[in-house]
């Protein structure tokens, strides 16, 4: 039998109003918590429900999603900075084809994609100096080892001049705010 915070012991079955229960997963006695009771929700839950309503609700009201939009305009703005293409071959007709390959996989602290320009300035920078931007089909060539790492070399150190001066700066004035326009 389980023990309760409080000493008191948790049966693994109880019977009510002729009914027997199973009550072995429960954390607390019946004393702590009744048995077919309603759990009251703490202020830290009621905070994080209202903050996602808040969130929903301008999503609607505004017709796009904020985050979203943070996110690839950062990424947006890195791609920019390094050229717009790939830069092994060339590649830029299609944006989403372009990924960040990192040089050293043992170094690999986080993935930049979509997801990865969520996180702080510093972060992604950090990250950005331990990688090359190369489209789908170059990507797969460095994995099965077609292109020599003297290219990638060349494209890291490419990557180094135009990230190492962000380190301190950050991103510029331009991309840390975002201007909201309602839609109509």
């Amino acid at each position: 039998m389980k023990i309760c915070q409080c000493g008191n012991s948790i049966p693994n079955r109880i019977k009510i109003d002729g009914r027997e229960y199973v009550t072995r997963n429960r954390t607390k006695c019946l004393l702590c918590s009744p048995f077919k009771k309603v759990r009251i929700p703490t202020s830290k839950e009621k905070k994080r429900v209202a903050a996602r309503e808040m969130y929903q609700n301008f999503k609607r009201t505004h017709g796009f999603d904020p985050i979203w939009k943070r996110r690839q305009e950062r990424r947006q703005y890195i791609i920019d900075l390094l050229g717009g293409s790939c830069q092994i071959c060339g590649y830029n007709i299609c944006l989403k084809n372009l990924c960040f390959h990192h040089m050293d996989e043992s170094t690999k602290s986080m993935n930049i994609g979509t997801h990865g320009f969520q996180f702080g300035t510093s972060k992604i920078f950090l990250e950005l100096l331990k990688c090359v931007m190369l489209c789908h089909n170059c990507h797969g060539e460095v994995h099965d080892g077609i292109i020599p790492d003297d290219k990638l070399l060349l494209a890291s150190m490419v990557v180094k001049e135009k990230v190492s001066p962000l380190l301190k700066t950050g991103w510029p004035v331009s991309m840390r705010k975002i201007t909201f326009a309602p839609v109509v």
